[in-house]
């Protein structure tokens, strides 16, 4: 079952001290409410009739998408099933995607998203979270 929801406000991101992001959509009956991501994980997304506001697309080969792989951490702590979280882990080569160039080293607030577009039409978003995890003498 489709249905489509209009982002009713503008998303309040991690560094404007909200530690979770906050996402409202307008529901079925007009009002516009927030997503509880602990309720409904990651939302699918769509851009297929606006491509032009998605000014970093990456289209994947079909050997880039089968090298998705499910992610293992769930960082977010939310409710996510495998089929919303990926790794790639043989990156993109700048040679097949020299869009990779135009990616700033460092993603400012004001930076546009990143997706990717699948060959089944599926539209994934990048997302730079990381985890850091102890690396010492002690403890490799």
């Amino acid at each position: 079952e489709t249905h489509l929801y209009e982002v009713c406000a503008w998303p309040y991101a991690p560094q404007r001290g909200y530690t979770d992001g906050r996402l409202h959509l307008r529901i079925e009956t007009g009002e516009c409410k927030e997503v509880d991501r602990g309720t409904v994980g990651n939302p699918h997304i769509n851009f297929d009739n606006f491509t032009e506001y998605a000014p970093f697309t990456f289209s994947l080969s079909e050997s880039e998408t089968n090298s998705l792989l499910p992610s293992t951490e769930n960082l977010d702590h939310y409710l996510v099933s495998s089929d919303q979280e990926f790794l790639l882990p043989i990156g993109l080569d700048s040679n097949d995607h020299p869009l990779c160039l135009d990616i700033p080293d460092f993603a400012d607030s004001l930076d546009p998203p990143v997706f990717a577009h699948l060959p089944d039409g599926t539209w994934l978003q990048w997302d730079a979270k990381l985890m850091l995890e102890e690396n010492t003498i002690e403890s490799p």
